[in-house]
């Protein structure tokens, strides 16, 4: 009797030490099923629905459309280009000429383009479809994005 007993009793430890590394198992894994909440649309039982509404126009703003990214062209409206221009290739070391260093020629939006923030002293100027980082005071350019507008 005295055998049937210890024998009960240590099977009974055997199960509980069985049982808290199953827990803690469970515990490491994170898998609480009993615990999950379905909380869709709390909020808007309140009175409160903050989930922002996608809309095709947001995937242009984040730059993928159709599954692909957005290959960094924009349309920026109409492009009035200075008097006796010429379209060409900018290059890194040459200068824009005079009628580039109007304010309208200036992208001042340069975050929305993904452009880096201007160092102090340049800024970004809009060139037929190309963009050049330029020096505000001789106009060296020091960067080109060529093609972001076409």
């Amino acid at each position: 009797m005295r055998t049937l007993i210890v024998a009960l009793l240590s099977l009974s430890l055997a199960g509980g030490v069985v049982t808290t590394a199953h827990a803690d198992k469970r515990d490491h894994r994170r898998d609480h099923r009993y615990e999950r909440h379905d909380d869709r649309g709390r909020h808007h039982r309140h009175g409160h629905d903050h989930r922002r509404h996608w809309t095709p126009r947001d995937a242009y703003h984040v730059g993928y459309i159709h599954g692909r990214q957005d290959q960094r062209r924009y349309d920026r409206g109409k492009y009035v280009k200075p008097p006796g221009y010429r379209k060409r290739a900018w290059r890194r070391g040459e200068r824009l000429p005079p009628p580039y260093y109007a304010r309208r020629y200036i992208v001042h939006d340069y975050h929305v383009y993904r452009l880096r923030p201007p160092p102090r002293g340049y800024h970004w100027v809009r060139v037929d479809g190309d963009v050049v980082l330029a020096a505000v005071a001789s106009g060296l350019i020091v960067q080109v994005v060529n093609g972001l507008f076409d």
